[in-house]
């Protein structure tokens, strides 16, 4: 019989390169001299806890990892967070580092991780668009931070944004709160 020790998950009895059996019993004849070894695969350990204002999905091999769940060494999850409505990912995190400002990211496991999520609350446009390129219409940005900006111009492919909270001047680009483009 094959046990795993801790922070070891049993793989299977190997006749060489051929697997033989992948139950830690075993029962078989001996016919001639064999050699049988078992094999065993480092686990990490991945947690994460669901955040206030939106969801976080591990993903390896195509199976949902729940949380306090093991991974093999070197496998690669995908790490997706849903944020709530009028919230936006700031970053996803491993071990309190930031990885990346995307809503998904996919690494390799190589040790116990704690996965977390940066989401805030996105400020979202108070009244219409309409007339913004004539300069008419003052606008709410969608800017995490939460200051409330005014549209000055919009720039280029229509998906950046001169905003200005009174003081400074700012070049919004493709901000990922903002999900249309800036005129209608």
């Amino acid at each position: 019989r094959a046990v795993a020790r801790q922070g070891a998950r049993f793989e299977g009895w190997y006749d060489g390169e051929k697997k033989m059996s992948g139950e830690a019993d075993y029962t078989f004849s001996v016919e001639s001299s064999t050699s049988f070894a078992a094999r065993f695969v480092k686990i990490w350990t991945v947690t994460y806890e669901k955040p206030s204002h939106g969801e976080i999905e591990v993903v390896c091999d195509g199976q949902t990892v729940v949380s306090g769940g093991t991974v093999d060494d070197g496998k690669y999850v995908t790490v997706t967070v849903r944020p709530a409505s009028n919230y936006v990912v700031q970053s996803i995190m491993v071990d309190g580092m930031a990885m990346t400002a995307d809503s998904s990211a996919s690494f390799a496991v190589e040790s116990d991780i704690s996965v977390s999520a940066d989401i805030c609350e996105a400020v979202l446009p108070q009244e219409s668009l309409a007339g913004l390129l004539d300069g008419s219409a003052a606008v709410n940005s969608l800017v995490s931070i939460g200051m409330p900006l005014t549209v000055v111009a919009v720039v280029g492919n229509s998906r950046d944004a001169v905003v200005t909270d009174g003081d400074r001047l700012l070049l919004l680009s493709n901000h990922p709160a903002y999900t249309g483009d800036w005129k209608p």
